[in-house]
This record gives structure tokens, C-alpha cells and sequence, in this order.
């Protein structure tokens, strides 16, 4: 994880996840604020959020904008063996969707997640 201009991260609180398309990365917003820039995230207490009005400006102008995001508990042990996909199209679906990483898996939505 690289901090963002020199900002930290209170682990204690909430941050939101994106993937920031520019540098193709995810970014750690907290308190409004981008804090740091990562490869990889892990999360828990997760909520997916989707902001309807910017979704619908996205949708209309087919210009991107952050409007969708995962706000948990950074933990800072990557350690871990993904054992899920979450993915969200902003075109397609009005939700993100979660499935299993295995061939027989289907997809399901999700608005909160301990995965």
C-alpha cells in the first residue's frame, strides 16, 4: 500500500474502496479524503455502496465517475486466498454481484458481504 500524499490511515475507522480506472489500482478514500493507493485490499464488515444519481449520470453521459464503492475494515494482513469475485457494471446491474471461484457457481447479488 503507497500512501497518498503523505495521508495515513486510521485503522479504526471505516474506508471506502474504488477502483481508480487512471492508475489501475484501488483507492482508500476515508474522512473524504484519498488516503493511500494499493494492489490489493481486504476488507471486512463490508458494505457495497452504489450512489443512484451518478449511476444514472454514468449511464446518460458514458462518462465514468465514482459512484460505487466497498466501505469496511481495513485489515492489513493480505495473507489470504481470494475465494470470491465481486464485480459491479455500472451498464449492466444496479448491484454488485458475488460468485465463488468455482465453475459451477452462480452469481448473486449483494449489498453487504463477510465473504
Amino acid at each position: 500500500m503507497k500512501a497518498f500524499k503523505n495521508r495515513k490511515i486510521d485503522y479504526s475507522k471505516p474506508v471506502q474502496v474504488y477502483r481508480n480506472l487512471t492508475k489501475k489500482c484501488w483507492s482508500l478514500r476515508q474522512d473524504r479524503l484519498v488516503r493511500a493507493h494499493s494492489d490489493r485490499v481486504l476488507l471486512q464488515q463490508c458494505k457495497f455502496v452504489i450512489i443512484k444519481k451518478y449511476q444514472e449520470r454514468v449511464r446518460k453521459t458514458g462518462h465514468k465517475n465514482v459512484h460505487a464503492f466497498v466501505q469496511g475494515m481495513l485489515l492489513d494482513n493480505l495473507e489470504f486466498k481470494p475465494t470470491h469475485v465481486v464485480q459491479y457494471n455500472p451498464y449492466r446491474q444496479d448491484y454488485f454481484e458475488k460468485s465463488a471461484l468455482s465453475e459451477n457457481s452462480q452469481p448473486e447479488n449483494i449489498f453487504e458481504c463477510e465473504l
